[in-house]
């Protein structure tokens, strides 16, 4: 009878071990769905956000190139082909004023200058306002981004786990046979 209630116990103990695992890759599969609806959630939150700074950026720049050039067409072909050479004239016909030219950089290009003089806005149009400066991303889409890195290695670290569950489980279950 000793031998046959130490097998029952045993048999006892690794049921109770294999339940302990099934518990743990139940919580495991439960933070896996949770941190796959929290990458979903940030996806999405970016994507909203890219979009929104898309229609903000479109908006505020046909808004301000409207208001920029004149009723009449200046702008004829002469200047067109001067885009990426750009003198003060034609600076002069397109914005009017040194400020108004100047206000362009800053608000379009992020280009400050240290003063505002025609010399240095022709510079700064010809050198830098065709090129683009930054990445085009705004702080919160980087933080979003880095969120949904960390996040995607979060749900490796934890389906590695869920599988040395899975792998354990399966090792009780061969032992029990």
């Amino acid at each position: 009878m000793g031998k046959l209630t130490e097998s029952l116990q045993e048999t006892t103990q690794q049921l109770k071990n294999i339940k302990k695992g099934i518990n743990q890759m139940q919580l495991l599969g439960d933070e896996l769905t949770e941190n796959s609806f929290m990458i979903a959630e940030t996806a999405l939150k970016v994507g909203y956000n890219y979009a929104q700074s898309e229609i903000d950026y479109t908006t505020t720049n046909l808004v301000e190139s409207q208001a920029q050039l004149p009723s009449f067409n200046v702008l004829d072909r002469e200047l067109l082909k001067e885009a990426n050479n750009w003198t003060e004239k034609s600076l002069k016909a397109r914005f009017k004023n040194c400020n108004a030219a100047y206000k362009h950089l800053k608000d379009a290009h992020g280009i400050k200058l240290s003063s505002r003089s025609w010399k240095q806005v022709v510079t700064a149009f010809n050198n830098g306002a065709n090129k683009k400066t930054e990445t085009g991303i705004e702080p919160e889409e980087q933080d979003l981004k880095q969120q949904v890195k960390f996040l995607e290695k979060r749900i490796i670290t934890l389906e590695n786990q869920l599988k040395e569950q899975g792998l354990l489980i399966q090792q009780l279950i061969s032992q029990l046979k």
